[in-house]
């Protein structure tokens, strides 16, 4: 099955090889916390991308309209992907608000940024905003909606 307006592509295509923020730009440690309650520090969730692949911080709220369209092709284009893109998911709201959504979409696993510390120090203003990352969190590109 194709995606049909796979747009995300061409944006994750966009920012890896044009939109690459100041090259070798860090990004900070931040804490965040899964669906379960779980607190990591992105460094751990960044262990888990192989050595040439690359790590996706899609920064949503449930109220965003586009990316209701955006999260089921970025969905599709990932399971394509051969296992060289990750996606975390981090929400603006609260576990209990984003459930549903999340799993209209199928997605697992999500992180849950409510007092918006983790949105503050990427220095996220609106949504959607996608974060491409190395697994030494190194930023290759920033994509605001």
């Amino acid at each position: 099955m194709r995606c049909k307006n796979c747009h995300v592509v061409g944006i994750v295509f966009v920012l890896m090889f044009v939109v690459a923020i100041a090259s070798g730009e860090v990004a900070p440690e931040t804490a965040l916390y899964d669906n379960h309650g779980k607190r990591y520090v992105l460094s751990q969730l960044l262990q888990k991308v192989q050595p040439q692949g690359i790590a996706i911080l899609y920064f949503t709220s449930i109220h965003c309209k586009p990316c209701e369209k955006e999260i089921p092709e970025l969905l599709q284009c990932i399971k394509k992907s051969q296992k060289n893109v990750l996606c975390y998911f981090v929400y603006a709201e609260g576990i209990e608000e984003v459930n549903a959504q999340a799993s209209q979409y199928g997605i697992t696993c999500y992180f849950t940024d409510v007092l918006g510390t983790t949105r503050t120090s990427m220095d996220v203003v609106r949504f959607p905003t996608i974060i491409l990352l190395r697994q030494n969190r190194e930023i290759m590109g920033k994509y605001t909606g």
